[in-house]
Order: C-alpha cells, then sequence, then structure tokens
C-alpha cells in the first residue's frame, strides 16, 4: 500500500527572511495589510470559532441522521399498528411478506448505485457530479422497469393469496425506489435537511391516506403498498429538486458510469443479494409451514424491534460516507479500528435494549396491536438477539464497503445462506416463529466474524505496507539517489 502525501500551504515567515512578492493591486495589499494587522491572538481566536463550528456541524449531522431514520421507521411501525389493528393475522402477513421484497427492490439500486455513489461523487467536479447524477438516475429508471415487469410477471404465474400483492408492489415500486434514491443523495452530500423534509412530507401523506382506507374499511396488506406509493409519488414531485439532475445524461457517460459502478460494486451486489434472500426467506418458509396468520405475529413482533430502527438504519446511512473519509485520512488500519470500536458501542446500546424488550417486549406487542397477539414473548426476544447481532454487521460493512473490498461481501452471504439452508429451515419447522430469530441469529453471527477477520487482515496488511515504505533501508536509498 502506498502512501500518500498531503502537500502542505506554504508558509512565508513573518521575519527574518523576504516576504512573497505583492500582487500589483490595491485591493490586495488592502487585503495583505488588514491580514498583518491581526495580532497572533486574534488569528488564534478566529481558528478556534472556525473549529468550534466544524465541530458542532459534524457532531449534529448523527443526531440528524437518528431523527431523519426515526421519521421513517415512525412511519413503517405506525402502518403495521393500523393494519393490525383494522385487518386480520393474515393480513399483516401478506403486508411482511411484502416488505421482504420491498427490501430485495431496495437492495438493487443501493448495491448497484448508491454505494459507488457515496464512494466517488465526493471527489468529482461540480459539472462532473451533475452528470454523475443525471446517470445514476437514468441507471435507476432501468431497474424500477425491470422490476415492474418482473414482479408482474410473477404475478400471473403466483397463487392467488399474493396476486394482488405482487401486482401492487409492480405499480408502487418505482415510486417508492425513487423516494429512497432522493434520500441517498442527500445523505451523500451529508444534507440532512432536504432528506428531512422529503420524509416528513411522504411519512405525513402516507399515514393520512392510510387511516382514511382504514376507516372506509378499504385498507388489506397489498392495498397498504399502493397507498405508500402514491404518498411517495405527491412526494418526490413536490421535491423534485433533490433527485432531478439539470444535464441530461449521455449515451457515452451512461455506459462508463454503469461499467464503473459495477466493477466496484459487482460483489456487492452479489453478496447483497445472498445478504437479503437469506433474511427474507424466513417469513415465506414460515408462511408455508404454518400458513399467513403465523408471519402476521412474527410482523407484529417486529413492530417492536422497529424501535431500534433508528438507531439502526441511521448508523448505515451515516457510517457509509464516514468510513470513505476516515479511509482517506487513515487508511485500512484506521479503517479497522474505527468498525470495531462502532461495533463494541452498537452491541452496548443493543444489549441494554433487548434487556427492556426482555421486561416488556411482549406487553408492548400485546397493548400496541391486540389481544390476538398475546404470548408473544419468547419470539419478541429471539428476534431482539438477532437484531443485536445483525447491528454489529454495520460498521464492518461499511468499512468493507470504504476499503473497495465488496467481494469480500459474498462471502458472508454465503455462509449466511448455509445457514439458512440448514440450521434455519431446520428452526422455523420445528419452532416456528421462534425458529425464525434463530435462524437469523446463527446466520448474522458467522457474518460477523467473517467480516472481523477480513478487516483485521486488511489492516495488517496496510500496515506492513507502510513499514516497509518507511523502513531505513528504504529511506537511506532514497536519500542516496538524491
Amino acid at each position: 500500500m502506498s502512501l500518500t502525501v498531503k502537500s502542505q500551504p506554504t508558509v512565508y515567515p513573518t521575519s527574518g527572511s523576504a516576504a512573497p512578492p505583492a500582487l500589483d493591486t490595491t485591493a490586495s495589499e488592502d487585503l495583505t495589510t488588514s491580514k498583518a494587522e491581526k495580532s497572533p491572538e486574534q488569528v488564534s481566536s478566529e481558528n478556534s470559532r472556525l473549529w468550534r463550528r466544524l465541530a458542532i456541524g459534524a457532531s449534529a449531522l448523527p443526531v440528524l441522521a437518528i431523527f431523519d431514520q426515526g421519521i421513517v421507521s415512525g412511519g413503517n411501525f405506525l402502518t403495521t399498528v393500523i393494519l393490525g389493528n383494522f385487518c386480520t393475522e393474515a393480513d399483516l402477513g401478506v403486508y411482511g411478506k411484502g416488505m421482504t421484497i420491498v427490501v430485495m427492490l431496495v437492495s438493487l439500486p443501493m448495491a448497484l448505485i448508491w454505494t459507488p455513489y457515496n464512494v466517488y461523487s465526493s471527489d468529482m467536479s461540480a459539472r462532473r457530479h451533475s452528470a454523475y447524477k443525471a446517470n445514476s438516475l437514468l441507471h435507476l429508471l432501468v431497474i424500477i422497469a425491470v422490476a415492474a415487469v418482473s414482479l408482474s410477471m410473477a404475478a400471473l404465474f403466483s397463487a392467488s393469496q399474493i396476486v394482488g400483492l405482487l401486482f401492487a408492489l409492480s405499480a408502487a415500486a418505482g415510486f417508492l425506489l425513487i423516494r429512497e434514491h432522493a434520500r441517498r443523495l442527500s445523505f451523500a452530500r451529508m444534507d440532512m435537511a432536504s432528506a428531512i423534509k422529503l420524509d416528513v412530507l411522504v411519512t405525513g401523506l402516507h399515514l393520512t391516506l392510510l387511516g382514511t382506507a382504514a376507516w372506509l374499511g378499504w385498507l388489506s396488506g397489498a392495498r397498504a403498498f399502493l397507498i405508500l406509493g402514491l404518498a411517495c409519488l405527491l412526494g418526490i414531485a413536490l421535491m423534485t429538486h433533490q433527485w432531478v439532475p439539470k444535464t441530461f445524461p449521455r449515451r457515452r457517460g451512461v455506459k462508463l458510469d454503469f461499467f464503473r459502478n459495477w466493477k466496484m460494486s459487482k460483489y456487492v451486489f452479489a453478496g447483497t443479494i445472498l445478504f437479503t434472500c437469506s433474511n427474507g426467506a424466513y417469513p415465506w418458509l414460515l408462511g408455508y409451514f404454518y400458513g399467513d396468520a403465523a408471519v402476521g405475529r412474527l410482523t407484529a413482533a417486529g413492530g417492536a424491534i422497529f424501535l431500534a430502527n433508528p438507531l439502526l438504519i441511521a448508523a448505515t446511512n451515516y457510517f457509509g460516507p464516514a468510513m470513505v473519509r476516515n479511509n482517506r485520512e487513515s487508511g485500512a488500519a484506521g479503517v479497522y479500528r474505527t468498525a470495531v470500536a462502532c461495533v463494541l458501542g452498537i452491541a452496548a446500546l443493543m444489549l441494554l435494549f433487548c434487556g427492556v424488550m426482555y421486561f416488556f417486549g411482549g406487553w408492548f406487542v400485546e397493548t400496541v396491536f391486540s389481544n390476538s397477539y398475546a404470548g408473544l414473548d419468547a419470539l419478541v426476544m429471539s428476534l431482539a438477539f438477532a437484531q443485536l447481532v445483525n447491528a454489529m454487521l454495520i460498521p464492518l460493512r461499511s468499512g468493507l464497503f470504504a476499503l473497495d473490498q465488496g467481494r469480500l461481501m459474498i462471502h458472508g452471504g454465503v455462509v449466511r445462506m448455509i445457514c439458512l439452508a440448514t440450521i434455519g429451515i431446520y428452526a422455523v419447522r420445528v419452532w416456528g416463529p421462534v425458529g425464525v430469530g434463530i435462524g437469523m441469529l446463527s446466520g448474522d453471527l458467522a457474518a460477523v466474524m467473517i467480516k472481523t477477520y477480513y478487516l483485521r487482515k486488511l489492516a495488517l496488511q496496510s500496515g506492513h505496507a507502510q513499514s516497509s515504505e518507511l523502513s531505513p533501508e528504504r529511506v537511506n536509498a532514497g536519500g542516496s539517489d538524491r
């Protein structure tokens, strides 16, 4: 690994040597004079105020990210509550199955568009960034078209229970993905205010329309996605400045940016598909063995786990760009140290969350939903511990992304699929909904160990490379050349 030496600004001494030649303009002479008249104490005070403003802004970003994700997760949680109180357990189960498809759809542009965008966009000029933004939107539209056609075709050959769900998702998927695209672009440039405005607007519209449909008796698990799609359509129509580029994509640029993204994200894409399939398969397995009502109880218990989502998904949105900057400043060793520290911090917070769920999780589900969801304490705890281990993956995954090591993500996905095919299927068949938590826990734990091993290996390789660059033999050789 080669060292990157940052160029330092030229410093001219104030005494004992000649000053730099002054510009031949009156304005520049006045400016030079005003700067020279400032005492060192004044300059130091101004620098301190500047660094304080920067520190306050940087420390506010995680808080704003958590607040924004709290809006989104709160809307998802209230959607689950409304469905649980106004619809049957089977309807809630259909909605839970639909959410696994939504997660799969979001994972496609996450790997192919948004992850490379986080890495590449920060180093681009304004003109190049505008073209890259336009090309990224065109890539997203292609994904939307493929997803809509695939879901419609799947509906034609599916069982009658999920035909309505698949057609609803095919109609709403495009608006959901464009809304998420606008959010991700805001996160990449650390513009949390724009993301918050969009999410407040969409969530408010969504809950208003959802409540109206429930009051009219029109609500069902499939129609909930049509309502969400309509809310996203209205939101992105009113906030076009967040996602509509100022330039039109060019054919050559679209092709070059796609292959550039693909070169980085092809392994990330494969790993993401394995990751989402391994977790998303559990509700479908549970429905196969025990019916949609059991999936509804799983979804209701997952509603309690939703309470941790603002912290976890905000961490995902924040760690991605932060790890990229950390890599520039400290290299692989710094990324590894930061990732381990974040893993320990998230694990500590999630242990506290598991303690709260142990005492209040089952009661919370029964109170918020209805008496038909009573006695789910064991299910809530199994999902809480699975969420704890899954949360530990967030900084590890972000660290590998920042180091452009997406190919290593495949290994974790393969292990998770192996756990699904062995422990997961057996656990679901024997223990029902509780087995879902056990299977997810086993897969996530294996993935944590593998990703930690690879990050540590990369950090050690980086340290050895730096040591060889700075070895006395290399330094003396460079001196003799001079």
